[in-house]
């Protein structure tokens, strides 16, 4: 796999980043890099509990069969369960790596596996730094900015009271970028920062997955399947225009235009123009 590098003055160089106060110059790639679409961030501590290994995994899952692309910082822990539920999701996850992405260099050695099939899947890995800078207490900080400036939302599933996870929270309250925290055991010093964010109302509680879908707005698997076969079961009638469905449905005419160029792609439906679609 070929390393490219993306320069600030490229077309190809993130937007978001340039929100930062000092944005990287270049940006290294190995994958599909940009990716379009949604992202949301799910990072937690190296050393977590089984609990949160589960509930990063799921939530990653949930999120990219939902089509949202799953972003974290690809260390051992919490990070590496959240890219193995987007994989196993069957969508996209961008691994933002605090070393270079040479393979001699990438930290955590027992991630290398995961660098393929995030490529396969259509995800990518991502760093700042040239491709044979190891990893030292400096690059990790980093990382955790670019992880909060490509995202719209940061997820912090476990973190201790002073985890590297609460950096990239930080990051993302100085971006103003929706912080959500999982509330945990009073007891157990993995759930000190993310009940700390909660009681200071600086992250909102994820007490279930569904929180998520919610305070992001964003639309299921299961709503977008009931959503596109009304849109089908009323074309089966015969062409109409994305008016006359929005009308007949009771839906936005913005939402129903895109779920049209959804299913257009997927070759469902036919474009006869104006505005106007036909069941394939």
């Amino acid at each position: 796999m070929k390393i490219k590098a993306i320069l600030k003055s490229s077309k190809d160089y993130p937007k978001e980043l340039l929100a930062l106060s000092a944005p990287p110059e270049k940006i290294f790639a190995l994958g599909n890099f940009p990716l379009e679409g949604r992202k949301v961030a799910i990072v937690g501590s190296r050393r977590c509990s089984n609990y949160g290994k589960e509930i990063a995994f799921k939530l990653a899952e949930e999120l990219t069969k939902a089509g949202i692309v799953v972003v974290s910082g690809f260390a051992p822990g919490i990070d590496t369960f959240a890219h193995l539920g987007a994989l196993s999701g069957g969508g996209k996850t961008l691994a933002i790596l605090g070393t270079g992405l040479d393979l001699k260099v990438i930290y955590p050695k027992s991630n290398l596996k995961l660098v393929p099939k995030i490529v396969e899947k259509g995800g990518a890995l991502i760093s700042q730094f040239e491709p044979k800078v190891p990893g030292s207490k400096f690059t990790f900080p980093k990382r955790n900015q670019l992880i909060s400036a490509l995202s719209e939302a940061v997820i912090i599933v476990e973190a201790k009271r002073k985890s590297g996870a609460l950096i990239t929270a930080k990051e993302a309250l100085k971006l103003n970028k929706t912080l959500i925290a999982l509330p945990g055991n009073i007891t157990s010093p993995l759930s000190e920062g993310t009940n700390q964010l909660i009681k200071e109302k600086k992250a909102l509680p994820l007490t279930k997955i569904e929180d998520v879908f919610e305070i992001l707005k964003i639309e299921t698997k299961k709503e977008k399947e009931t959503f596109e076969n009304q849109i089908l079961k009323v074309l089966a009638q015969g062409a109409k225009s994305a008016e006359e469905i929005s009308t007949l449905l009771n839906l936005p005419i913005s939402k129903v235009l895109a779920e049209l160029n959804n299913l257009e792609l997927e070759g469902k439906v036919i474009n006869l123009g104006a505005q106007t679609y036909a069941k394939r």
